[in-house]
């Protein structure tokens, strides 16, 4: 009960040098061995195998750059708020993330998680920015919608498949920037 919390919590809230440092936390973590010997290996390699595959949905870009195109005369600040592992992130720098944004905020730097307040807080402390001029916008309606709220932060809900009951829903990131522009904060 609880692995997939637990795996997040032992592998998302700490600085790891890489998956087979993450293999032993769980298994400290938990008293269980997820992998042993060959099977450890193949774990590993299908890991690495899995972060060589990440690649940025299409929009992700083409939304960074529209919001930095913003013609509205306010000064327009953005930042990556994520619960993740600290290993196989280079892809942010090889898709130009890192430097497209101001401030990336991820739980393994922090030690929280996402919908966590306090890592809302950091998040809103290292933008600097109040938390109502906070807009988050994330695929998760408990971590990133109501844990944004709760924190006061505006929440957006990037749902690409189905509607859903959240008040506000954009299917692609490109609509991020229609919305601020269009809403005018």
């Amino acid at each position: 009960p609880g692995w997939r919390e637990t795996i997040e919590r032992v592998m998302m809230m700490r600085r790891m040098t890489g998956i087979s440092e993450a293999i032993d936390a769980i298994a400290q973590a938990t008293g269980r061995s997820p992998a042993a010997g060959s099977a450890r290996r193949d774990l590993i390699l299908m890991w690495g195998r899995a972060g060589n595959r990440n690649r940025l949905y299409p929009d992700a870009m083409v939304a960074l750059r529209a919001l930095r195109r913003d013609p509205a005369p306010r000064s327009l600040r953005i930042g990556i708020l994520s619960n993740t592992q600290s290993f196989d992130l280079d892809f942010m720098r090889r898709e130009g993330i890192d430097s497209a944004v101001d401030a990336i905020c991820l739980s393994c730097d922090c030690g929280l998680l996402k919908p966590d307040q306090r890592i809302y807080r950091h998040a809103a402390g290292r933008m600097g920015l109040p938390p109502e001029q906070l807009l988050m916008v994330g695929d998760s309606p408990r971590d990133d919608v109501e844990g944004a709220r709760q924190a006061g932060w505006r929440a957006v809900l990037l749902d690409r498949a189905a509607p859903t009951a959240v008040a506000c829903t954009i299917r692609d990131l490109t609509d991020v920037a229609a919305l601020i522009i269009s809403s005018g904060s």
